[in-house]
């Protein structure tokens, strides 16, 4: 009875823990059932690297890569005691091209950053002594591709888990900004039942907002009994639905990342499993690790064949694994990381340690 008790307590653990071209044919497609392979390529444990990839006094912990030169911007914090924010950028061969470092006397830290049009958006925080956040302190700033300031913004409510940047806005959480500040909007509404909501990705394709994200399930007793959904709006913030896809028991945010391109609609959740969904939110196909990963995976991107890369983000994560656009599984490693992406041939993460490490996305092994 102990073992049981213990084993049924084990298995609960690791899942609250670990859970952290054209497609427009797809908007009518049937759910299907994901395509499984018994035996994807394993990449096994590979000896490191001295990497340049890496600035000694810092410990990365977001990234984002310019689609259009492969080079490489970086946010995270100092490694000495009181952090820095710190913003820094690699060329597309690793050498680092400058650094900035932002805050003043408390803790700071960089939790988000995003690049377009040569343009570079950072999410941070100003924290206490005792790491507790520091009431206004969260802030965005900008910077052009060469460092140099464009604009900060204070007093921020939120310090979001996803951020993007498009032509119109920078999105995070519920809120859209304009460039300059002057238009800052708290855009949806899931409407009545959702009760508290949690987000953990957007994503903007074709003048529509993606959100994934979760709630406490209705007339639950239990704040780990959560809801997962995706939702879809205009950039006015006027929602075209709201799909409730998945219901667990875990953490909020737990193993949910997002990716939206040509292909439908990319997330993770725990499971741990890898979907694909139709723009109106139907599912496509639904994948998981063929291994003993009870864990989650947190990072998902999509190339521009439609496969998809995921990984979690702690040793009860699940490593980097590859799957094409039908949800063959197609490599898998043990690889884990804090941020996750993709640029040719060459998949960019951030590893445990907060350095940049780079595999190849045709066999998954160490460049």
């Amino acid at each position: 009875m102990k073992i049981a008790t213990i084993f049924i307590f084990f298995a609960i653990f690791i899942t609250i823990e670990g859970c952290g071209g054209g497609a427009s044919s797809d908007n009518n497609a049937t759910a299907t059932p994901a395509i499984s392979v018994p035996n994807p390529v394993v990449i096994p444990a590979q000896t490191p690297v001295v990497s340049k990839w890496t600035i000694p006094d810092m410990t990365i912990m977001s990234m984002a890569v310019d689609q259009t030169t492969g080079d490489v911007y970086v946010a995270g914090s100092t490694k000495y005691t009181p952090t820095d924010a710190v913003v820094a950028k690699f060329s597309v061969d690793g050498n680092v091209l400058w650094e900035k470092k932002m805050g003043g006397p408390l803790w700071d830290f960089a939790s988000e950053i995003r690049v377009f049009n040569n343009r570079v958006f950072v999410l941070w925080d100003n924290r206490d002594a005792f790491g507790i956040g520091v009431s206004g302190g969260n802030q965005l700033s900008s910077f052009d591709s060469y460092g140099n300031d464009i604009l900060t913004f204070q007093g921020l409510e939120y310090i979001a888990n996803g951020m993007f940047v498009d032509a119109d806005y920078i999105y995070f959480h519920w809120v859209r900004m304009s460039y300059d500040g002057t238009n800052m909007t708290d855009t949806p509404n899931l409407g009545p039942g959702w009760g508290n909501t949690s987000i953990s990705g957007v994503a903007v394709h074709g003048g529509m907002v993606y959100y994934t994200g979760d709630s406490v399930a209705p007339f639950s007793i239990n704040s780990l009994d959560r809801r997962r959904f995706i939702m879809k709006s205009d950039k006015a913030g006027n929602v075209i639905y709201v799909f409730n896809w998945k219901q667990d028991i875990s953490l909020p945010n737990a193993g949910q990342g997002l990716h939206v391109n040509d292909f439908g609609i990319y997330t993770t959740n725990p499971g741990p499993t890898i979907s694909r969904h139709n723009f109106n939110g139907n599912l496509l196909w639904e994948q998981r690790r063929n291994d003993a990963c009870y864990g989650s995976f947190s990072y998902i991107v999509a190339d521009s064949n439609g496969s998809a890369y995921a990984m979690g983000r702690s040793f009860l994560g699940c490593g980097l694994t590859k799957v094409d656009i039908n949800g063959v599984l197609i490599w898998q490693t043990n690889v884990v990381g804090r941020s996750l992406a993709i640029f040719g041939d060459v998949v960019f993460i951030v590893n445990k340690d907060g350095a940049i490490e780079r595999y190849s996305s045709i066999t998954g092994e160490r460049l």
